[in-house]
Parts: structure tokens; C-alpha cells; sequence
């Protein structure tokens, strides 16, 4: 494995600050970044910036069992878009070893050749794959609770932030005399929140966070499971109710 450093000269019109979310992905703008990529080539910006695979398998270095995987979703790439080094790059094929914690990048080089790149992880801001958006923890504004790494973006409002923490763990397996390795997810959820990030299990631990929503949240945990898609409602009706408590005072 070698490191590639390319001298910058790609100069990005957004200045990207604190969690921009979606919102920097989309719009008129990404065609003129897709077309600035492919006139001066993207071995000439930032994002060819990082960990080269030079030949050796390094970043595929296990086999895996029965259809298991390293990856979010799948072993193949994803068609995404990334905020790198503060610039966006769209249209590239990104896929997320969620089990190291670290993106993968597959890129032309001036031969016209793919090759992979493994990018620097305190320098991408975030990303998306598969219509899902991924924030560096490292980029949010958190006093307590001791995180990092990437996480996936679930409800963002006025008050607070709701993400997933993807894990996937690794245990050993034979077949024919073959060392393979099994993949399972063990997944969590967080939420920011006052500039501290929590980890949420079940619908009643937000009971501690907002205690003035207990009764509500109460009603919640009794009759909903705490799958996300119901915390994630629970958690649109509590910012809902703090926002009329704020217009009221």
C-alpha cells in the first residue's frame, strides 16, 4: 500500500460549514461539479488524495462466509456523491467497509485505469450512498459522549439529530479447509442532542433526555416497538411539542 498526494487546485463555490446534510448533494450545482471533474480529471483534485491499493488485495483481504460481507448493503460499489476536503465530488463510486470504518473509492487514473483509493478519513465531511447520508462524527459539536467514526443521518430538525452507528463484527469460520470470515450487523442508534451525543436502545431511554415528554413517551414505549421507524416518530411529535413551548414563550 503507497499513500498518493496530488497538489490541490480544485476551488469548490460552496464554503461548506458544520452538517449542510442533503441539501449539499443536490441542486443545479452538482452538474457543474461533475463537469469540472471530468474536464481537468479527478486525479487532479483533492479526492485522489489517500490510501492507494497498489496491487497486494490490501483493502479486500478477507473472504467472507456465506454471502456475508464487510460492506453497507453489498459488496459492490454504489454510484454516490462525497464531501471531501470541504469540496463535493459527484458521481462517484463509493462503497463503505463498515467494519473498519472506512470508505473505498474507485477512481480513473490518466491511464483510463480503475484504480482503488481508501480516503482519508479525518478529511471527508460526508457522503451518500444509496440515497442514504453519512456525517463524520468528527464534524459535529459534541461535548459528551465519546463516538467517531461515520454515521447515517435518520431525522434531522430544529432541535436535535437522529443517526444510526452501522458495526458489523467478525467471527471465523472453516469450510474446505478455507479460513473465511462471517459478517453480522450490530447496529445502534444515537442521537445529538445539546451538544452530546446518546446512545438510544429502546423508546423509553428518551424519557431521561426529555423528561418534560414523559407521559408521551411513556404511551409510546407501551405500545410501539423501538424499531426505528417508531422512535423516529416518537422523535416528530417531541420536536413538534418543543417548538410550540418555544413560540409560547
Amino acid at each position: 500500500m503507497i499513500i498518493v498526494c496530488i497538489t490541490m487546485f480544485y476551488i469548490s463555490p460552496f464554503s461548506y460549514g458544520q452538517l449542510k446534510l442533503e441539501n449539499d448533494f443536490v441542486g443545479s450545482n452538482v452538474d457543474l461539479y461533475s463537469w469540472f471533474d471530468k474536464e481537468i480529471g479527478l486525479e487532479k483534485t483533492v479526492i485522489y488524495n489517500g490510501f492507494l491499493d497498489d496491487g497486494d488485495g490490501y483493502f479486500e483481504k478477507n473472504r467472507s462466509f456465506e454471502n456475508t460481507n464487510r460492506y453497507y448493503k453489498q459488496f459492490e460499489f454504489f454510484n454516490g456523491s462525497i464531501v471531501y476536503d470541504k469540496q463535493l465530488f459527484n458521481n462517484v463510486k463509493i462503497k463503505y467497509d463498515v467494519f473498519e470504518d472506512e470508505l473505498l473509492i474507485n477512481l480513473k487514473n490518466s491511464n483510463n485505469n480503475l484504480i482503488t483509493i481508501q480516503p482519508i478519513n479525518n478529511k471527508v465531511d460526508s457522503f451518500m450512498l444509496n440515497s442514504q447520508y453519512f456525517v463524520n462524527i468528527d464534524n459535529l459539536t459534541v461535548e459528551q459522549g465519546s463516538y467517531n467514526g461515520y454515521v447515517e443521518l435518520l431525522l434531522n430538525n430544529e432541535n436535535f439529530q437522529f443517526y444510526k452507528k452501522h458495526i458489523k463484527s467478525r467471527i471465523e469460520k472453516r469450510s474446505n479447509n478455507k479460513l473465511l470470515y462471517q459478517f453480522s450487523d450490530r447496529n445502534y442508534n444515537l442521537l445529538h442532542y445539546n451538544k452530546s451525543l446518546i446512545k438510544i436502545k429502546k423508546i423509553r431511554n428518551l424519557s431521561k433526555i426529555f423528561p418534560e415528554y414523559k407521559s408521551v413517551i411513556r404511551k409510546y414505549s407501551v405500545n410501539y416497538k423501538s424499531n426505528d421507524s417508531n422512535i423516529i416518530d416518537l422523535l416528530k411529535k417531541i420536536n413538534l411539542l418543543m417548538n410550540k413551548k418555544t413560540k409560547a414563550l
